[in-house]
């Protein structure tokens, strides 16, 4: 008779003898296609945990035999077995024959178990309905829902033509510092004229630089088109001169939205990236963020909105933090994100601004923590200063201690740097168009890091000239499988 296997569990109880040859797969059995041997093998695993009179007849080979062809259950179903025998008193130190009773079982039978066995089978069938039902994803994992599949790795890099490019993914990336910009010509402390910040792009832009978000930097995946170079924008404090509403509700022209949508609307491949690392009015002497309470949460939302990613800069832009006890820390980190929260609900925070670049003295609270009921994560955190960033895949990079470069003509400012490099053109990144593939002279190889490399599932190619060395689609060097053990 083809039972219902929830039903065969059932008369396993009451007619062991007779039912084992359904258990064990031997005669017909109702299963759910797609899954043969599943629900065979967890009728004898929940008949034989459940149930003490009939482990009077099965051994471990039995088990075993029960569960062939699924012999991820064969582990569970073991423990299971030899519990349940302790469990009622049976002598299982010789397994290959068949259990007797202990002398102590004799003297004393279990008759709690006797009385409660009667209670615990309906109580077993009705749970097995229930997994049944359901769909039963607990103990086969096939039968799990299928999540959505990720996006696969390129087979190989993309084509590049050392004719037209030589790429250095293990150069140097300028990442800038702005705060507020003003109106006139004057560069005094954090303010920055308008107009200067409108040429630094266009010189940027000039040269062949592309502005990536921070994230992307940090997580090496730069997508920039080939020959030419990373810089990433950030903006501190979230000031008026940042993103500004005029009269007429538009965007003033003169605030750095302002100048970089319109920038952007004239060259198309110069994209709308940045990081703006807020101060909110979640302390009540600052003032609210962008200094225009009334549309602070829209502004939020129009830089998410446009590609712009939002940073932690703390509660209060306090330069005792390095005297702070640890809870006192963790309370201004998370109680900033709690901030943006407010403005940005379900806006995932992953980036810190360190205001005047200074630490706490537990530094790993700079990578995460927790107060109250809210945590925090950060993948990097920034400086105030004073020079490049490495190579996001350069042995020497830091991603909780990232250098920055503040506007200006004065030494180690902006345009220090750029000159310097401009001078030095080998010491800048340069890329090769393709963001899963990290392509760099022979003679730069050895200052990438290609245990990482390898880990974040990324081609290392390398060239000497105009010819490709190496696509990065060999096994990985013996170096790194050794990193990776």
């Amino acid at each position: 008779m083809n039972l219902p296997w929830f039903l065969r569990a059932t008369r396993a109880y009451y007619f062991p003898a007779r039912s084992v040859p359904v258990l064990l797969g031997t005669a017909p059995a109702a299963g759910i296609p797609g899954h043969p041997h599943r629900f065979d093998s967890i009728t004898f695993l929940l008949a034989l945990a459940a149930v003490p009179l009939p482990l009077r007849a099965y051994n471990r080979d039995q088990c075993a035999l029960a569960c062939a062809g699924a012999p991820d259950l064969w582990i569970a179903v073991c423990p299971v077995v030899y519990s349940a025998r302790t469990r009622v008193g049976y002598n299982h130190s010789a397994d290959a024959n068949p259990p007797r009773p202990c002398p102590r079982e004799e003297e004393n039978p279990p008759m709690r178990f006797a009385r409660s066995r009667r209670f615990l089978i309906p109580a077993v069938v009705l749970l097995c309905f229930a997994l049944t039902v359901s769909g039963c994803h607990v103990f086969h994992p096939a039968a799990k829902v299928a999540a959505a599949p990720k996006p696969l790795p390129p087979a190989k890099p993309l084509p590049l033509d050392l004719a037209k490019v030589q790429p250095n993914e293990a150069g140097v990336v300028p990442i800038l510092e702005y705060h507020d910009l003003v109106k006139g010509t004057k560069v005094t402390g954090y303010q920055y004229p308008a107009e200067a910040f409108r040429k630094d792009i266009t010189w940027l832009y000039a040269h062949n630089y592309r502005p990536v978000s921070l994230s992307d930097y940090v997580n090496a995946k730069i997508d920039c088109p080939p020959g030419t170079s990373p810089v990433i924008l950030t903006f501190d404090d979230a000031l008026r001169g940042q993103f500004s509403y005029g009269p007429d509700g538009k965007v003033d022209p003169d605030c750095a939205i302002g100048i970089l949508e319109a920038f952007h609307a004239q060259h198309a491949d110069w994209p709308l990236r940045g990081t703006f690392f807020v101060l909110t009015d979640g302390d009540p002497k600052l003032p609210p963020a962008f200094y225009q309470k009334a549309s602070s949460q829209a502004k939020m939302e129009a830089l998410v909105r446009d590609g712009f990613e939002i940073g932690n800069h703390t509660i209060h832009h306090r330069l005792g933090i390095r005297h702070w006890p640890d809870s006192q820390v963790q309370a201004e980190f998370a109680g900033a994100v709690a901030n943006i929260h407010k403005l940005l609900p379900s806006y995932h925070v992953q980036t810190l601004a360190l205001p005047f670049g200074v630490y706490p003295s537990n530094r790993k609270l700079v990578v995460s923590g927790q107060s109250g009921s809210q945590a925090y994560h950060n993948i990097c955190a920034l400086l105030a200063g004073a020079g490049p960033a490495p190579s996001p895949m350069a042995t020497e990079f830091k991603p909780y201690r990232l250098p920055r470069i503040i506007p200006g003509n004065e030494k180690f400012a902006l345009r220090y740097w750029m000159d310097y490099l401009q001078a030095n053109k080998e010491e800048k990144y340069v890329s090769d168009g393709d963001p899963n593939t990290f392509t760099v002279s022979l003679a730069e190889k050895g200052s990438l890091n290609a245990a990482r490399l390898h880990n974040a599932h990324l081609f290392l190619r390398t060239y000497s000239g105009t010819q490709i060395v190496s696509d990065g689609t060999a096994p990985p060097p013996a170096s790194v499988s050794a990193a990776k053990k």
